[in-house]
């Protein structure tokens, strides 16, 4: 028998080099391959506690930003409104944009309503057209 290292048998060394490529085969990006044969070969060498494979591959990459986390900007600023439950009722663009501006935050009437079509588009907010004497969209919770 030949020895790989420390204790590691070749054959070990092998099956857990195969096990390692056989992990990362389908990948296209060939850094992000390399990046990903090395961390789960380290961890394979080391003895790690169960299958470093059934790590999610989240753990290997930076993780996702949100869109929400990211928002400062007005879709921000009616977010917090969201979440701060303002949309419970059905709300018009000139009731939205009052709101924001006793908060401190002054958005011109097309902007706003630009920002609360991308929201409903996203499905953040839900848009629903009132017919009659005043047509319009209202904007609510979903």
């Amino acid at each position: 028998m030949v020895y790989c290292g420390g204790n590691m048998k070749t054959e070990e060394f092998l099956s857990l080099r195969k096990t390692a490529e056989a992990a990362v085969t389908d990948m296209k990006d060939p850094n992000l391959k390399v990046k990903a044969f090395e961390m789960i070969f380290s961890k394979l060498l080391a003895g790690g506690q169960g299958n470093p494979l059934s790590t999610p591959h989240e753990a290997i990459l930076p993780p996702k930003r949100t869109n929400r986390s990211l928002s400062s900007g007005p879709s921000g600023q009616v977010l917090r409104l969201k979440d701060d439950g303002f949309f419970r009722q059905p709300k018009t663009l000139s009731e939205v944009q009052t709101a924001l501006a006793t908060r401190g935050f002054h958005y011109v009437g097309k902007m706003l309503a630009v920002i609360l079509q991308r929201l409903a588009r996203r499905r953040e907010l839900r848009r629903i057209l009132e017919t009659g004497k005043k047509r319009g969209y209202k904007y609510t919770n979903w």
